[in-house]
């Protein structure tokens, strides 16, 4: 019986020191990307700091546009005055208008549908890519998209994406070399991080198509919907040469950089 009874006072002295152990397990970091909220819609949402007066050099720094990229899988925010759209490869695009937005010391922050969007002036990188001036973070559904962000440039802010053209005609190429009905259209292009573009394509039937081409190869390539449209798509419009532009009463074209193509914008 004495045997019996200590021993069920060691088992009881075993489990209470193993319920209070402490865990040192380091939290999950990394680059930007995708990572768990780890408190849902109570978790902590990055610094903006104390709400800056309208009219201050603190709220102009936040005032305006912003584009914002992260790594795996690859995603973009647009945050336009007008309208906020958030893309991931092979997702549907989700968007919103955005309420006025929260603006402190440190950064911004607005919400639009169901994202929520924080912008923080800090030094950003990840990969290959420059050093970004501001880091940024897109909640949706529970999850928390790390990235770097910029001021979206005067072209980027008008909606044209035509600067990018040259630089991006490679991805370009190879994304039109797929299209199965031809003369096939670029509505809009973008690199969405060092070594990774987004190409989305409009094909001579009407059939929309987004295309991955990650380190010279397409990695995906699938239909996408009339109602997935991004902030700036077919503003303009650019066709390889030596294919011809459309023509009709409310368009006009122009040569685009390098004999390229042609660039096409909606007029009326």
């Amino acid at each position: 019986m004495a045997r019996s009874l200590g021993y069920w006072f060691m088992a009881l002295a075993l489990a209470a020191a193993g319920g209070c152990q402490r865990s040192d397990s380091p939290r999950q970091t990394g680059a930007p990307g995708r990572a768990p909220d780890g408190g849902g819609a109570e978790a902590v949402s990055p610094d903006i700091g104390a709400l800056a007066a309208a009219g201050s050099p603190e709220r102009a720094r936040f005032e305006g546009e912003f584009i914002a990229t992260g790594a795996e899988p690859g995603w973009r925010l647009d945050l336009l005055q007008d309208y906020v759209s958030f893309t991931r490869p092979g997702l549907p695009a989700v968007g919103g208008l955005p309420n006025p937005p929260e603006i402190g010391a440190r950064g911004m922050r607005v919400k639009a549908g169901a994202l929520l969007v924080t912008v923080v002036e800090e030094p950003c990188t990840y990969g290959d890519s420059p050093a970004f001036a501001y880091s940024a973070e897109v909640r949706y559904q529970g999850v928390a998209y790390k990235g770097c962000a910029q001021r979206a440039s005067g072209e980027t802010q008008s909606g044209s994406w035509a600067g990018m053209v040259e630089d991006l005609a490679p991805a370009i190429d190879l994304c039109l070399g797929r299209a199965r009905s031809k003369p096939a259209r670029v509505t809009i292009a973008y690199e969405a991080q060092e070594g990774l573009s987004n190409v989305r394509l409009l094909d001579a039937d009407g059939g929309r198509f987004e295309c991955v081409v990650e380190r010279g190869a397409i990695t995906y390539f699938e239909t996408i919907g009339d109602r997935d449209i991004l902030g700036g798509e077919r503003d303009p419009l650019f066709t390889r040469a030596p294919d011809l532009p459309p023509e009709g009463p409310c368009l006009a074209s122009e040569p685009a950089p390098q004999e390229l193509g042609w660039l096409t914008r909606r007029i009326c």
